[in-house]
């Protein structure tokens, strides 16, 4: 638990301007009677304490600080303390209260649709054979028997010739709807997609040589990644002037959470100012957390005119910005 700066400065406050008294094993200022139990005591009613101040750097740079070492940093505007065991603190962050207690657990949801039948079992084995009845009463005589077999059929006469086609008969009606299939297995639960479009032109200066990277808008991604390694795709396209000129290139750079991963460029020659680039490549992630993915750029022309580069998602279907991230194992 952290101490307040209310707290803080409640004890350290004091003023000297009344003069120091030094007893056998304590100080006061202010005070000719320090109490017994303080190694120093002081007391004003117009003046205060006024502790070292230090700017952050400073601060950071004391060799081996004391535990409870207390200085001001200038440039945060607060106190802080040295704690052996955590390091620096900033005495204006306040007392952390400690954790409530946990919520009511939540309704029991809805259940979920009932499985499919399980096949049928093996048929039992058959029961024994009951013991024989008693032999009934003789029953009337049968009747007559059947006719004999007809005798062989005689040769076949000549074919009549072909009667005309009947007319078509109606169409049956339809046969009954067969039995529904067993479900499908699941499909998978491990995909995601992410994507952003560029919907404004963007402008950065062309240099003579690359100058530094900077944040091409609306190419940010965050999302929070269910698979260690994703594979981001960026496409884009523009121009440089309306005038052609050689030895153009645009640079790019993608960082994934601040770190420079990757790095490429495209050209136009002196026929056409129009350039245009897509690129795909995997990225190393971590899963389960925000990640921060980003595409940066900048320009470089020999002979440095007064020129900029743009990528334009106004002037028609050819120009393009998109950022993807496909999130799959």
């Amino acid at each position: 638990m952290k101490t307040s700066i209310k707290q803080l400065i409640t004890l350290l406050l004091f003023s000297a301007t009344c003069g120091m008294s030094i007893g056998q094993d304590n100080v006061g200022i202010g005070t000719n009677t320090p109490a017994p139990s303080a190694v120093l005591e002081l007391q004003a009613n117009n003046k205060g304490m006024l502790v070292p101040r230090l700017t952050t750097a400073q601060r950071t740079a004391i060799a081996a600080p004391a535990n409870s070492l207390l200085v001001y940093d200038t440039d945060v505007e607060c106190f802080f303390y040295f704690k052996t065991s955590t390091g620096w603190e900033n005495l204006c962050e306040g007392i952390i209260g400690a954790t409530g207690p946990a919520g009511p657990t939540g309704a029991t949801g809805p259940a979920g649709p009932a499985g499919a039948d399980g096949a049928a079992g093996p048929q039992g084995p058959a029961g024994p054979a009951g013991a024989d009845g008693a032999a009934g009463p003789q029953g009337p005589a049968g009747p007559a028997g059947a006719d004999g077999a007809a005798g062989p059929q005689g040769p076949a006469g000549p074919a009549g010739a072909d009667g005309a086609a009947g007319p078509q008969g109606p169409a049956g009606a339809d046969g009954a709807a067969g039995a529904a299939g067993p479900q499908g297995p699941a499909g998978p639960n491990n995909v995601a997609k992410y994507s952003v479009l560029g919907t404004t032109d963007a402008t950065v200066p062309a240099n003579a040589t690359p100058g530094p990277f900077i944040l091409m808008p609306q190419m940010t991604l965050t999302f929070t990644p269910i698979n260690s390694s994703v594979f981001m795709f960026f496409t884009a396209a523009g121009t440089y002037t309306t005038t052609a000129f050689a030895n153009h290139s645009v640079w790019f750079e993608v960082r994934v959470n601040g770190v420079s991963i990757r790095e490429w460029d495209t050209q136009s020659g002196t026929a056409f100012n129009l350039w245009d680039i897509g690129v795909s490549t995997p990225l190393n992630v971590n899963v389960g957390v925000p990640n921060t993915v980003e595409i940066r750029w900048t320009a470089q022309r020999a002979g440095l005119i007064n020129t900029t580069i743009n990528n334009l998602v106004t002037a028609g279907t050819y120009f393009n910005r998109q950022l993807m991230i496909i999130d799959a194992p």
